[in-house]
């Protein structure tokens, strides 16, 4: 239930760093406390009535605080606290965690950070909210060595269109329908609500979204002070600590993964097919191919992971050359407790005709157009094909696949008799 980015973490702690301590490991008691040691790690830590918790080691990366009296505490929440009382701390503390939430909890994966809502306007229908956080996306570096802002599908265009700065803070640029079913008591302007996941249906037209473990954060805000609920822990310029600095603050899902979801939910309306060319293998011209490509699809499993259905289809080991229109897709996905884990694929093949590529808005010169766009820069082979003729060719194929099908089909033995 604990999200990645709030993980207590040991490494980069120091004297002066302020963190909650739980008794033992799963007692509801705990205690904000002071880092004491030096500024390349701690010895111990000091609570406000002064009670001491002696730090020991356990293999370096771990370990445990004792009091005089022989008490074990745990490290409990690592990560910098909000200006707020004693019992609001460890009150978001708890929320940050997932463990405020009402039971039963929903599962999450443990990659996902906590997603936050400021809510601005509650009334008998709907419960409106900004989704907040220090990111739009993720920055990388493309194959020029330029920085790109991009979350999975969503382009740079699509985060900045669907985003908006404010002060130190990013937020969506238009209020978020949130369901109301399973909100926490205490919903009102102001206030805000922390989740370990969200999920996005549409419904009527409208994206609502639905929160998974939702928790109320203590006390209220606005845009322009909803960062004060998540600061971060300074360093000193040129500070020689240890470990990278891991702790510096919380970090949030980034806006990009609300406009995802949307766009995820928006493509379940569709059924999941594909329109899939396949070449040519150069060393095997007659018989079967890997080499593949996803013109067009429709549906979210193409849309949530395109590279891994392009993998399940190529790998599919009997696939002729032509165009092939993919159907009854049907993803799968087993974990043993032994730990082993497969997952996977399923899904109907057929040979595309003229309404095949009708349904996909297609036209021979337009699906030429596409396949072109899949052709190795150095196969020559249809270099002299304007779209149409490449478009022909290509279907033209799957005549030579049929015949291949019926005439395997031919030579089998007859089926036994029952």
């Amino acid at each position: 239930m604990t999200s990645y980015s709030t993980r207590p973490i040991y490494n980069d702690l120091a004297d002066g760093d302020q963190v909650i301590l739980r008794k033992g490991y799963q007692d509801n008691d705990f205690r904000v406390v002071t880092l004491r040691g030096s500024e390349r790690g701690f010895t111990h830590a000091v609570a406000d009535d002064e009670t001491e918790f002696e730090f020991k080691t356990s293999g370096g990366h771990d370990g445990r605080f004792m009091t005089p009296c022989g008490e074990r505490w745990t490290l409990y929440f690592s990560y910098p606290l909000p200006d707020m009382p004693v019992e609001d701390r460890i009150a978001y503390a708890r929320a940050m965690l997932g463990e405020a939430a009402k039971y039963p909890r929903q599962s999450s994966s443990d990659w996902d950070n906590p997603v936050v809502f400021l809510i601005e306007d509650v009334n008998s229908e709907r419960v409106l909210a900004r989704m907040v956080s220090h990111e739009i996306g993720y920055l990388h570096k493309d194959q020029d060595d330029i920085e790109r802002l991009s979350f999975k599908m969503i382009n740079e265009g699509e985060l900045r269109a669907g985003s908006q700065a404010v002060g130190s803070m990013w937020t969506t640029s238009s209020s978020v329908e949130l369901d109301p079913i399973g909100i926490p008591e205490g919903a009102l302007p102001g206030r805000v609500v922390v989740a370990t996941n969200i999920d996005v249906e549409i419904v009527e037209g409208r994206a609502v979204t639905k929160l998974r473990n939702p928790a109320m954060l203590p006390g209220t805000t606005t845009l322009e002070t909803v960062t004060d609920l998540f600061p971060s822990r300074s360093f000193e310029d040129g500070e020689d600590r240890v470990f990278g600095r891991l702790n510096r603050r919380i970090t949030l899902e980034p806006i990009g993964h609300w406009l995802y979801q949307v766009e995820l939910a928006r493509h379940a309306l569709d059924t999941d097919e594909a329109l899939v060319v396949v070449f040519p293998d150069p060393d095997n011209p007659g018989g079967s191919s890997e080499h593949i490509a996803i013109l067009t699809s429709k549906g979210a499993v193409f849309y949530a992971d395109t590279g891994y259905a392009h993998d399940q289809i190529s790998g599919h080991g009997d696939l002729m050359p032509g165009v092939v229109h993919i159907t009854e897709v049907s993803p799968w996905a087993y974990s043993t407790y032994e730990g082993e884990h497969d997952a996977g694929i399923d899904f109907a093949d057929a040979r595309a005709d003229e309404a095949t590529l009708a349904h996909f808005g297609l036209d021979i010169a337009g699906l030429g157009a596409l396949i072109r766009g899949f052709v190795d820069e150095e196969d020559v082979r249809f270099n002299e094909l304007c779209d149409r003729q490449l478009g022909e060719l290509m279907m033209s194929l799957n005549q030579v696949a049929l015949k291949a099908k019926a005439d395997t089909q031919t030579s089998l033995p007859p089926a036994p008799a029952a």
